[in-house]
């Protein structure tokens, strides 16, 4: 079934061999080290092996995100020349997904802030791989202005910033997240039909909405239908209480449809989000643990 969050999935498949060469590339070294520091050329990852480095790629993300949450730069190229700073989210160029970047499709990338960038330099494909891990954060990207029909950017280096280095939202997310898992059978509208709820993914929204994608854990099982398809979704309303854990208010419950979700029950006032901008997190039921992807 083809589900919107299975959009964010994909990305993460397209983005592991960018990750992996990133790990490689700071193997031994401080993540907030200074991004002027000379490096070699990254190695090519062959994608057919994905499957073979995943435990070195869930090690990768884990630095990426170590990175990403302490504010450490990333350099992307040796420019010559005064650089400029600007601040804003990365997104991908996507015109169909992300009608925003229509004045951008002969790009690959735009910063959205007090102005819009198209962002270029990206000369190789690592290059291009090391901004794709930025897509959706906030972030401050330093280069070289250049003015034509679109404003363009010349990136030399780009870190997180903003709510993606803010020790209270990013602790404040991981309780939530947590908390969610831990009651997703008591949150969900209805009881599993055949064992019990867990969940897939989550997608937020902002540090208040939030869809979650929960499934039935007897697809988990060996002897199971494989065109078994129990994946269901809502979009929460999270309030903290003052015990530490959360209100989770049900604003719209989606079930399985014939090739997406349909809506069942509430209302969703965020259908028309580009879900691949938002922060996309994947549940792993042995760890009981998210990993921001």
């Amino acid at each position: 079934m083809k589900y919107k969050a299975t959009l964010a999935a994909v990305a993460l498949i397209l983005l592991v061999a960018g990750i992996i060469w990133y790990q490689k590339q700071n193997a031994g070294k401080n993540p907030a080290a200074s991004p002027t520091a000379s490096s070699t050329n990254p190695a090519a990852v062959d994608a057919e092996n994905i499957d073979e480095n995943s435990q070195e790629a869930d090690a990768a993300i884990e630095d990426f995100n170590a990175l990403c949450e302490s504010g450490g730069w990333m350099k992307i190229a040796d420019l010559s020349g005064e650089l400029a700073t600007f601040s804003g989210v990365l997104h991908w160029v996507d015109v169909e997904s992300d009608p925003a970047s229509q004045p951008f499709e002969d790009y690959t990338h735009y910063l959205e802030g007090k102005e819009k960038l198209a962002l270029i330099g990206q000369k190789t494909e690592e290059q291009f791989d090391r901004l794709d891990l930025f897509q959706g954060r906030e972030v401050e990207v330093q280069g070289i202005p250049k003015q034509g029909l679109v404003k363009e950017l010349e990136v030399a280096q780009i870190r997180c910033s903003g709510r993606e280095t803010d020790k209270s939202a990013i602790e404040n997310r991981a309780k939530m997240l947590d908390y969610i898992a831990g009651s997703i059978n008591s949150i969900a509208p209805e009881k599993a039909k055949f064992q019990k709820w867990s969940p897939d993914s989550a997608s937020v929204i902002d540090e208040k909405n939030i869809y979650v994608d929960y499934y039935d854990t007897i697809q988990d099982d060996e002897n199971s239908d494989e065109d078994l398809d129990t994946m269901h979704r809502v979009l929460l309303e999270m309030t903290p209480r003052g015990d530490g854990n959360f209100y989770a208010k049900v604003l719209a419950y989606y079930v399985p449809g014939e090739d997406d979700y349909v809506l069942k029950s509430g209302s969703d006032r965020f259908k028309n989000l580009d879900e691949t901008a938002l922060a996309f997190y994947s549940y792993d039921s042995e760890e009981n643990s998210w990993t921001r992807e």
